[in-house]
């Protein structure tokens, strides 16, 4: 834990430079999510997104639950409003993994901003096709402490649905 903190400490203490809005990325974070489960609700996750070109570009999400994984894969396209601002469109495919394999598709619209030299904000709504759950909204800011590193916050919500975390990531 102490190696830890003096990590997070040491990345707060580096002069911050101006990062750019990138579709090249990866992160690692940890999340809460409140859905009435019977086992822990905590997760750990990997998620990123790779450019193909200035307009398409791959995503992937991954949660591991106690108990259950869920994967997003997908397909997008961005439209650059100005060099620090994009909306954003996915469609692709969700996978639960609960003893069971679920599959169906999503869709996900956003919009992504550089709202600062060093904070970017991305607020999301993400529908899973065939179910009938309500869409579900996810807000996220990631202060970057160099051009390419940064922390993140998000929160994330549904019908039914509650949480956040924390998390890492690395523009490439």
């Amino acid at each position: 834990m102490k190696k830890l903190i003096l990590a997070a400490l040491t990345l707060a203490s580096v002069h911050a430079v101006a990062a750019d809005l990138s579709f090249n990325n990866l992160g690692l974070r940890y999340q809460y999510l409140d859905f009435n489960c019977d086992s822990s609700c905590d997760a750990g996750g990997v998620a990123g997104s790779l450019e193909f070109n200035e307009r398409f570009f791959g995503e992937l999400d991954y949660q591991k639950y106690s108990g259950a994984d869920l994967t997003y894969v997908g397909l997008g396209l961005r439209h650059a409003i100005s060099d620090q601002t994009a909306f954003y469109g996915t469609v692709g495919a969700v996978r639960l993994d609960i003893g069971e394999s679920l599959t169906e598709g999503y869709v996900s619209f956003g919009v992504r901003s550089m709202m600062t030299e060093n904070f970017e904000g991305d607020a999301a709504i993400r529908y899973i096709v065939e179910s009938e759950s309500d869409p579900s909204v996810r807000l996220t800011g990631t202060y970057f402490f160099t051009d390419s590193v940064g922390g993140q916050a998000f929160l994330e919500g549904s019908d039914g649905l509650f949480g956040g975390g924390l998390g890492l990531r690395i523009n490439f």
